[in-house]
């Protein structure tokens, strides 16, 4: 084989890296990603945040009910925090229901509910006594 048949041997494959390096590769940037799609029922991201925060709120008091029952002394902690938790479900409902009318509805009253619902389970927390190591 001659030098220059052996060059062009290699053409092939150099044609198509340059072809491949011109050509755009149609995936998107990372600054025009799409956002995650909402839960079904959600009307926007803050509705969806809002509920999620419901839910973990409604799942630690239904843990610390167990605590509760052999520790007296939280009993009235939780009793408040039950009652704050349904202010905020009721704000959230409230909230969720005006989203039907208005988008622009503020979230302000479910925010200041959960903050509230929030410090009476971080005060319960405070009274568990600590794992045993």
């Amino acid at each position: 084989m001659c030098p220059i048949s052996k060059r062009l041997r290699f053409l092939p494959f150099l044609l198509l890296a340059a072809t491949l390096a011109i050509v755009p590769s149609g995936c998107k940037s990372s600054s025009t990603a799409v956002a995650p799609p909402l839960a079904p029922g959600a009307y926007n991201t803050t509705d969806q945040k809002l509920y999620q925060s419901l839910m973990g709120a409604q799942a630690s008091l239904n843990s610390l009910k167990q605590s509760a029952s052999t520790i007296p002394s939280l009993v009235p902690i939780l009793n408040q925090a039950i009652l704050d938790y349904d202010a905020a479900q009721a704000a959230w409902q409230m909230y969720h229901t005006a989203l039907l009318s208005n988008p622009a509805t503020p979230s302000t009253p479910v925010d200041t509910a959960l903050t509230k619902v929030n410090s009476d389970l971080r005060n319960l927390s405070s009274e568990l006594p600590a794992p045993p190591k």
